[in-house]
């Protein structure tokens, strides 16, 4: 059993200032270390849960805020923001399972934390008449492959 895991850095646990979030900041080098414990646990129940493999998918900012020195080795990360994925690393059909780890609310929900959709200028994404983030946006992407979401952080 394969199970993709796309990360994001604003729902991190102990992530609460936007400057954390931005490379260069203060505060970004210890946001990519919790980043790292919520990757790495997220991990460890997936290979508890019978998983052999995680593919891990950065989406944060410029895609490379995973340190891979960090990274268990049962994961392989997917970093820099490729344009079209292809092959290997790419979500399809191979896999059992969708995890979000560092999510949050969508932007124009209301004054929570950091809240946004892909982009400060992103104020409403609609499908079908429903107001969706990032966490219904990557949902909806999975469950065309047929990819149950089994973990939101």
């Amino acid at each position: 059993m394969k199970v993709y895991i796309v990360c994001d850095m604003e729902g991190i646990t102990g992530v609460t200032a936007k400057e954390q979030t931005l490379p260069g900041s203060p505060g970004y080098e210890e946001a990519r270390k919790l980043l790292m414990s919520d990757i790495n646990a997220a991990i460890r129940g997936a290979l508890r849960a019978g998983a052999e493999e995680c593919f891990i998918y950065d989406m944060h900012c410029d895609g490379r805020n995973v340190i891979m020195d960090e990274l268990m080795p049962q994961a392989r990360a997917i970093c820099g923001k490729p344009p079209r994925l292809k092959g290997a690393g790419s979500i399809d059909g191979i896999f059992a399972a969708l995890f979000l780890i560092g999510f949050h609310s969508r932007g124009g929900a209301g004054d929570e934390l950091l809240a946004h959709t892909y982009d400060l200028e992103n104020t409403l994404i609609s499908v079908n008449g429903l107001e969706v983030g990032e966490i219904g946006m990557e949902a909806l992407i999975a469950g065309q492959f047929g990819i149950p979401l089994a973990l939101i952080t």
